[in-house]
């Protein structure tokens, strides 16, 4: 059964929004998760790596009371990890530019 909510839109954060969320959400208050595969580039700090292909047994790793973001390389594996997490219920966003 496919959730309604998978197809709503997730909230975008520019690079200079996601320092600004950061910043007010410390970390331990929020989920940063990168979907690219081991050994993409480096990884933001304190981000956790879930590879897009893995998200369908590891996406109850995240806390679901706390705000997650998403990032990856272009956009498209952020943009369906953040439905993802989003369809389970999770406050999410994703990285909408490039910053890493």
């Amino acid at each position: 059964m496919v959730r309604k909510d998978i197809f709503k839109p997730v909230n975008h954060f520019s690079p200079a929004e996601l320092k600004t969320f950061m910043t007010e959400h410390p970390q331990g208050a929020h989920s940063l998760v990168d979907g690219r595969q081991p050994g993409e580039d480096e990884r933001i700090a304190g981000s956790k790596l879930i590879p897009l292909m893995d998200w369908s047994g590891r996406s109850d790793e995240l806390p679901g009371e706390k705000p997650a973001v998403a990032y990856c390389l272009s956009g498209s594996r952020s943009l369906a990890a953040a439905r993802i997490l989003k369809s389970k219920g999770h406050p999410v966003g994703k990285l909408a530019e490039t910053a890493v």
